[in-house]
């Protein structure tokens, strides 16, 4: 069954639900603007959440999303208010834009390195915290461009590739750690990247590419280890901070 167009919207007096098995769309706009609308369950029947489901819900703090949907469609979540964390399963492979535009109380999200539109988490003036779902392998050129503010990025132990300019100027990234199941960094990977003070690079990788880390202005510590046998030119290129360079030889 589906629940139609506007089918509750701006119901002010709703304040929790629950989705029955049989439904498989949500249509646009369905709960639109149900100001006081603080949870709602969503089976896995649901294959479909439509364009601006759950706009103008400023009252809803948390929603999981079923593995059944492939698109988080635009302005689904714009201006929840409240929303404070929220886990994007691995079937999305896209985040359409302005997705959760002004959910200014985000702090935290989880999700698969699917495309992402680039004003989909326009306005979470609070986001600092990203968790890449523990299935991806590569960071692409552009991947997480939407996220260039942010302090802290997780990667997972699957990643084996951060390809061209996945991070590049990501000027307020202060940490990020390398997992040892990275080969790879691509060319410009980090460049940029002001803040950023100090990177290990994991004895997994043996080949950093041209620009990798390039102008980043505050890293003041490398380590690297003696499986990468080439560095080529302008990787550490404009780092005049850089202090101490550590390379790790390996038993």
């Amino acid at each position: 069954s589906i629940i139609g167009h506007s089918a509750f919207a701006n119901c002010s007096s709703l304040t929790s639900i629950m989705l029955p098995d049989s439904v498989t769309q949500i249509s646009d706009s369905a709960f639109a603007n149900c100001l006081n609308l603080k949870s709602i369950t969503v089976s896995d029947s649901v294959t479909e959440i439509g364009e601006g489901a759950f706009s103008l819900c400023s009252s809803l703090k948390s929603i999981t999303i079923p593995n059944s949907v492939s698109v988080i469609k635009k302005s689904t979540f714009e201006n929840c208010l409240s929303l404070k964390s929220i886990t994007i399963p691995a079937s999305v492979n896209k985040i359409e834009e302005y997705a959760f535009e002004n959910c200014s109380n985000l702090t935290d999200i989880t999700l698969p390195a699917s495309f992402i539109e680039r004003e989909a988490f326009w306005g979470c003036s609070n986001l600092k915290n990203v968790i890449i779902s523990d299935f991806v392998t590569e960071i692409g050129n552009g991947t997480l461009g939407v996220f260039q503010h942010i302090t802290n990025i997780i990667l997972p132990n699957s990643i084996t590739k951060i390809r061209e300019n996945a991070f590049r100027s990501f000027s307020d990234l202060t940490n990020i750690i390398l997992p040892d199941s990275v080969r790879e960094i691509g060319r410009g990977a980090f460049q940029d990247c002001s803040r950023l003070k100090s990177i290990t690079i994991p004895a997994s990788v043996n080949k950093i590419e041209e620009n990798a880390f390039k102008n980043c202005s505050n890293l003041t510590d490398i380590t690297l280890p003696d499986s990468v046998r080439e560095i080529v030119k302008r990787t550490f290129q404009w780092n005049p901070g850089l202090t101490k360079l550590k390379f790790k030889i390996l038993s």
